[in-house]
């Protein structure tokens, strides 16, 4: 991989309370990976749900055919 193939990396300073730090920690933990690359994850799964639901609601299909309505906050 040459130096160009690698993706851009952008520094920022983020302030967690001390819940969304454990939450980090515990998901990290359990993907086996580190916390930066869970910050990374959960941006881009923020990212994706507000694209599927840019109204801020998510209706999912169960195999039954029952519905679920999603609010997301």
């Amino acid at each position: 991989m040459t130096k160009s193939d690698r993706p851009r990396l952008v520094k920022i300073t983020l302030n967690l309370t001390n819940a969304a730090d454990t939450a980090l920690t515990k998901f990290a933990n359990d993907q086996d990976t580190n916390r930066t690359d869970a910050v990374n994850r959960a941006i881009r799964l923020a990212a994706l749900l507000h694209d599927l639901a840019p109204g801020g609601q998510l209706t999912i299909a169960a195999p039954d055919g029952a519905l679920t309505r999603i609010y997301l906050l």
